[in-house]
């Protein structure tokens, strides 16, 4: 199925073969780049319905368009 329980469902298969991978090994890092892929697409589909839980901690983001605004009210 193409959903996001099944996106999600992967997700978490991917990273539990992951962590059994040898953190040296050339699968680990094959892994973990699937990993950012269907974890990043995984944030577009959530972000889209105003679900940010995955963003949690990430307050570069939240900050840039604080900065922004600031800098255009000094100028």
């Amino acid at each position: 199925a193409n959903s996001l329980d099944a996106l999600r469902a992967r997700l978490a298969v991917l990273t539990s073969k992951r962590n059994k991978l040898d953190i040296d090994s050339s699968e680990l890092e094959k892994a973990n780049a699937e990993i950012l892929e269907l974890n990043t697409r995984i944030k577009q589909i959530e972000q889209g319905g105003g679900d940010f839980r995955r963003n949690v901690g990430n307050y570069q983001s939240g900050f840039d368009g604080l900065r922004n605004s600031i800098n255009q009210l000094s100028r």
